[in-house]
């Protein structure tokens, strides 16, 4: 059995230091020590797996509290619940909480948490769009559509052209350019390109 500390990146000064302290004081209290240091990035959701990839089941990951884990509730449950099925421990310093197991009851009470969350949220935008929609505004994000020269397909323009001129499928036409069928048609569509089937 191993342990690492979990120290999650911060720009406050001092706080990572903060961080490593805590760690190293229940380490010291507890007579075990550190064999690396495992650093979160707020910025990089996608990292779980290649994070924890260091630890083998039975390894114990120590963080100086449960809110370092992730940047919310959803990304600490994710790290969590990698953890526990890759048989990882998690300790939380200042909750001194250890978390081994999938069926956990903090797990079970952050999985609602989150989904709680989500409803919220869900419930808050369905709200502003409709009370936008009453004052004959559209909510949502604005359609935002890229200049037609900065398209993927705008330096196959006259290839394109030219193929359709020849009839060529659609699909012919995306196999060769190496694109999907949904790509050449939104380019058709923007560029005014028009498909003449063959006859």
């Amino acid at each position: 059995m191993k342990y690492f500390q979990y120290i999650f990146k911060c720009q406050t000064p001092g706080a990572e230091d903060a961080q490593r302290e805590a760690v190293a004081a229940w380490c010291q209290e507890h007579g075990v020590s550190c064999e690396a240091e495992i650093k979160g990035d707020p910025e990089d959701a996608t990292r779980t797996a290649g994070l924890l990839e260091p630890l083998s089941p039975g390894d114990t990951l120590v963080a100086s509290e449960l809110a370092v884990l992730g940047k919310s509730l959803n990304k600490i449950l994710d790290l969590l619940q990698y953890a526990m099925d890759h048989g990882i421990t998690v300790h939380a310093v200042a909750e001194d909480l250890s978390i081994c197991r999938p069926d956990e009851p903090i797990l079970e009470t952050l999985r609602q948490a989150v989904s709680l969350q989500h409803r919220i949220t869900a419930l808050h935008t369905i709200d502003a769009l409709k009370a936008a929609a009453g004052k004959g505004r559209k909510g949502g994000r604005p359609h935002r559509q890229m200049p037609l020269k900065s398209l993927k397909l705008s330096a196959h323009h006259s290839t394109i052209r030219k193929m359709l001129a020849a009839g060529e499928s659609k699909s012919q036409i995306a196999r060769t350019l190496g694109c999907d069928r949904a790509t050449l048609d939104t380019y058709l569509e923007r560029s005014g390109l028009k498909s003449t089937p063959k006859t």
